[in-house]
């Protein structure tokens, strides 16, 4: 062991920083070369780089230590790349915004100005987007309340067991007669979409 590491080791309680530093394993004068100081935790160190300081390339990553007394030399250095392409990508918007008031009563799109009775049991539902293949790993939040006012319903459910369809259901009773809305969010993971445009529709006594 080369006498520093040895020194470093010996004085792991009192080591202060840990020094990284990544480069591009590239070789050319433009190649990204970061280097950060951290504080060291006993037993354990990490590194976080922020999103967007390292694009997509080969790296190489080295790390060493230092306390009040020593220094030790760096590690050997330890390749790495960096691939967004195969992150996931932002859901779509919601699209297809519709409301069946039945089991056996078909849907109600949007733009006909959807009409509903306060005692029905009503489906509010929309399609994932992209078109062509399903989302099972999606989810969608609905808002459904008066237009200019807060939300009255606000609820998350997971995409339908075929991947093509956002739904949720709300009992009879649950909206009184007047003037609604509804739009849709869908979720993937920590990514959410932007807000569908809003559905009006109308509740009737």
């Amino acid at each position: 062991m080369h006498p520093a590491h040895r020194r470093a080791a010996a004085a792991r309680g009192r080591v202060r920083r840990l020094f990284a530093e990544a480069v591009q394993a590239v070789q050319r004068p433009e190649r990204t070369r970061l280097r950060l100081e951290l504080v060291f935790s006993p037993g354990n160190a990490g590194l976080q780089v922020p999103a967007g300081i390292l694009t997509d390339g080969d790296y190489q990553l080295r790390a060493r230590a230092e306390d009040d007394t020593a220094v030790s030399g760096w590690l050997p250095w330890c390749s790495f790349r960096v691939d967004t392409s195969t992150s996931v990508p932002t859901p779509g918007v919601p699209d297809a915004l519709r409301i069946s008031t039945g089991p056996y009563a078909g849907f109600q799109q949007c733009a006909d100005g959807p009409v509903m009775a306060t005692g029905d049991s009503v489906t509010f539902a929309a399609n994932p987007t992209p078109y062509g293949s399903p989302h099972p790993d999606q989810s969608a939040t609905f808002e459904i309340g008066h237009p200019g006012e807060d939300p009255l319903i606000r609820r998350t459910e997971p995409v339908w067991p075929s991947g093509y369809v956002f739904g949720i259901g709300v009992g009879p009773g649950t909206l009184s007669p007047g003037s609604y809305q509804f739009r849709v969010q869908a979720i993937d993971g920590t990514l959410t979409s932007d807000w569908s445009l809003w559905c009006a529709f109308t509740v009737t006594s």
